[in-house]
């Protein structure tokens, strides 16, 4: 008899080597901690071989367990393009989703596309606008989902991806060649202006906020037109810009996390079909 993985415990097991801890997974999949450990250990059992390294502080894979995890991400895709392409075409409601302008612009489109081919039904409301705010927004159930940025993990969150946060200026002038440095960060308080400052504060290097917006794409317009450098995350960096790093003087910056929030007290099935089909979309 041909042995069968069970979705449910692959499942258990790309979000521990995604969340990094048993407990972590454990608050996501909605199991206590000794259940997450019996699920890895039956599917330790159904595949033959250990899949952690014991001993460890870090959640580090055995060779067996980078295997099993290629494969495990390919099965939970295909089942979710299964379900979604069969069973949920009725689907209907409308879903409020906040997004940071940066993410709206580089791979919100190509999502809502193949999502809304696959539920017609279902209407979209997007709100760009900060991290900061749009997380006030789901705490005050004026969102269902969000995607925010920070320089933390948030336990509350599913984690998306995380990616440094870089340097940036553009790649047809030098202003960040110029003395004094000239920026341009968030006219209110932001922790990618706040990791900005203080890396430039410890270092040699004079600098001076030349221009501020309360938008994304305002930034990276004076950083595409010469009038300064910015920050941002790597993984949404625009046409005419190019990455500052450390033999050009300019100081390391920290890991940021994008990651999923989804309100909880209201039921809502389109909602949480978007929600997966963002989650599967970045696995």
């Amino acid at each position: 008899m041909k042995t069968c993985l069970p979705t449910e415990l692959l499942i258990t097991f790309v979000t521990i080597v995604d969340r990094g801890k048993f407990s972590l997974a454990a608050e996501v999949v909605n199991r206590t901690q000794s259940a997450v450990s019996m699920q890895v250990k039956k599917l330790e059992e159904l595949v033959g071989s250990q899949l952690f390294k014991r001993g460890q502080r870090d959640m580090e894979l055995t060779t067996a367990g980078e295997l099993l995890l290629s494969y495990a991400r390919k099965i939970l895709q295909l089942n979710e393009e299964a379900v979604t392409k069969l069973g949920f075409t009725d689907l209907s409601g409308t879903v409020r989703m906040g997004v940071p302008e940066e993410y709206a612009e580089s791979f919100l489109p190509d999502i809502l596309v193949e999502f809304s081919n696959n539920h017609p039904n279902v209407r979209i409301e997007i709100i760009c606008d900060l991290s900061m705010q749009l997380r006030a927004l789901i705490q005050k159930n004026q969102l269902d989902i969000a995607l925010t940025t920070s320089e933390v993990m948030e336990t509350e969150a599913k984690l998306l991806k995380k990616s440094p946060l870089v340097w940036v200026t553009s790649d047809q002038h030098f202003q960040h060649e110029r003395k004094p440095l000239p920026l341009a960060l968030f006219s209110g308080d932001c922790y990618c202006k706040n990791l900005a400052l203080k890396a430039l504060d410890k270092t040699a290097i004079d600098y001076w906020i030349a221009f501020s917006s309360q938008s994304t794409l305002g930034l990276m317009a004076a950083v595409r037109a010469g009038l300064a450098v910015t920050v941002s995350n790597a993984g949404v960096l625009q046409k005419g810009m190019r990455l500052l790093d450390s033999e050009e003087g300019f100081p390391e910056l920290p890991d940021t996390y994008l990651a999923l929030h989804q309100h909880q007290t209201i039921k809502n099935g389109a909602a949480d079909s978007l929600a997966e089909f963002v989650c599967q979309a970045f696995r």
